[in-house]
């Protein structure tokens, strides 16, 4: 999916596999890094928010694309996703960062910022998360001060 940052249009292919154009109400200051689908009628697509401190959250509900209010993260300028990770309608993780790293959970009513596990202070972003269907259980991988590190999410806290 690609979202033409002068355009107003939002393009993509839905999963029933037909192109999708949603017109949206002004400029969009962002790209899209990662999409998933759980049905035709739940997707979320994440993204580059580059002109503010709010992340970028669509959801597509079969019809339209909207904006998905994020919480506030306060790390700065120019908050990103890199991926999204979903495995039912009330269960979604977006994965980044920019300065520090960002993991939001979705619950089928709100994003919550789910904070970084103590001692692993030195994880800088997620690239990369994964559901586990049924499970509530998630792995996640990312960007150290020293490399890479993958990490497990037990259905309470990160391991």
């Amino acid at each position: 999916m690609r979202v033409h940052r002068r355009a107003r249009t939002v393009k993509g292919v839905n999963p029933a596999g037909r192109l999708v154009v949603s017109v949206v109400t002004r400029r969009l200051p962002y790209f899209l890094n990662g999409v998933a689908a759980t049905s035709a009628n739940n997707v979320w697509a994440v993204g580059d928010g580059l002109d503010s401190e709010v992340a970028v959250l669509l959801h597509w509900n079969g019809r339209r694309w909207t904006c998905a209010v994020g919480p506030r993260l306060g790390i700065g300028n120019d908050p990103y996703f890199h991926a999204v990770s979903a495995s039912s309608a009330n269960n979604a993780w977006a994965a980044g960062g920019v300065s520090q790293a960002v993991m939001l959970h979705w619950n089928g009513h709100t994003w919550k910022r789910v904070m970084i596990p103590q001692g692993q202070a030195s994880i800088i972003g997620w690239r990369g998360v994964a559901v586990i269907p049924q499970s509530g259980h998630a792995w996640a991988v990312g960007s150290t001060n020293t490399g890479t590190g993958m990490w497990y999410w037990n259905g309470t806290a990160w391991r």
